[in-house]
């Protein structure tokens, strides 16, 4: 019965919970560390969310691999309820060249901030987009353009706003942002992290299993999707490591006393 599947479901993600509350990453080797995140990265928590959409992307092609690029998996169920309340809003960090993701979700209805240090664009674009040419880091950095996500949400007047989507493609400073966010609470009114990892050492990858560690157990996110970068997954691994080093993952915030769909 469908009762009989969520609550297996339900189930299932305890026994997941159960072990990241459990690990001890303290005096651990890196490249154990390394494998551990790989593998806990395929066991995506499945009673948290019941509609997943990939939205946006492009056809990119390469001398070692042609694949489809720059898209994002976006869990609908609360995007569509903050649509229907006209309390959309996503924060987008890392843009380049692509604007599919963005320009899908203001066409839906929600207000959306863009970031990118690298390029410059007017300030507004399509119905609800505002660009500014910075970028988001740990710790501010005005010199490079950089600054921390507090600092980008007061300056928005955002620090105490419900985010429905936070989206990050910032190569590299994830690695140390993510646990920095969570740590000085710029984080506390997401509701969905997407972002691209770039583990191109077993050091980077120790510091994000710390940094996933943390908001699962204490921030209350949950990890629904993990999707390998088919384009610079293996085409940028210099050191020939086992594992694809850039993936797409998306975390989504749970209720602690209510952690499973009814």
């Amino acid at each position: 019965s469908l009762s009989d599947y969520r609550n297996t479901l339900c189930r299932l993600d305890a026994d997941r919970l159960k072990v990241w509350e459990g690990l001890d990453l303290e005096g651990q080797h890196p490249e154990k560390l390394e494998e551990l995140l790989h593998k806990l990265m395929i066991e995506p928590f499945g009673s948290v969310c019941q509609i997943v959409k990939r939205i946006g992307g492009y056809y990119e092609r390469l001398r070692c691999v042609a694949h489809a690029e720059g898209y994002k998996f976006v869990c609908m169920d609360d995007i569509l309820q903050d649509l229907e309340e006209g309390t959309c809003l996503i924060y987008s960090f890392g843009i380049n060249k692509d604007w599919s993701f963005e320009d899908v979700m203001d066409s839906v209805g929600c207000t959306v901030f863009a970031f990118d240090p690298s390029v410059d664009y007017p300030e507004h674009r399509g119905k609800r987009i505002t660009f500014q040419s910075i970028g988001v880091t740990a710790i501010t950095d005005e010199k490079q353009k950089l600054f921390s996500l507090s600092d980008i949400l007061h300056a928005n007047g955002h620090t105490n706003s419900k985010i429905s989507y936070l989206k990050f493609d910032i190569e590299g400073h994830e690695i140390k942002g993510l646990g920095a966010w969570h740590a000085s609470g710029a984080i506390k009114n997401v509701q969905q992290l997407g972002f691209e990892y770039h583990l191109k050492t077993p050091e980077k990858a120790a510091t994000m299993l710390k940094g996933i560690r943390d908001i699962t157990v204490d921030g209350d996110f949950r990890l629904i999707v993990h999707d390998i970068n088919g384009v610079w997954g293996k085409c940028l691994d210099h050191r020939k490591s086992l594992y694809f080093e850039y993936s797409e993952v998306v975390f989504k915030k749970v209720n602690r006393t209510q952690p499973c769909l009814p």
